[in-house]
């Protein structure tokens, strides 16, 4: 249920917002499904960026490059996330 949101969330956006392709992210590794999560966090950056947001650009960065090694979200930072 939770990917049906997050996918629909960002659709209904035209995938343009960036904690909504986080969040797409986050359920996407929590599925294991990590390639398509980094992908997402990769694809939030230039729109965190777009905002001046570097706070989001580097935790995107770190979510990307952790979800790549097969890292789910639930497991960063001791089960708190980033």
């Amino acid at each position: 249920m939770a990917l049906s949101y997050a996918e629909k969330s960002n659709a209904f956006t035209y995938y343009r917002k960036a904690y909504l392709l986080e969040n797409l992210a986050r359920v996407l590794s929590e599925l294991g499904r990590f390639e398509e999560a980094a992908e997402q966090a990769r694809a939030a950056m230039p729109r965190a960026k777009d905002l001046g947001d570097t706070t989001a650009i580097g935790r995107l960065k770190d979510e990307a490059e952790a979800f790549a090694r097969h890292r789910k979200y639930s497991s960063l930072a001791g089960g708190k996330g980033v």
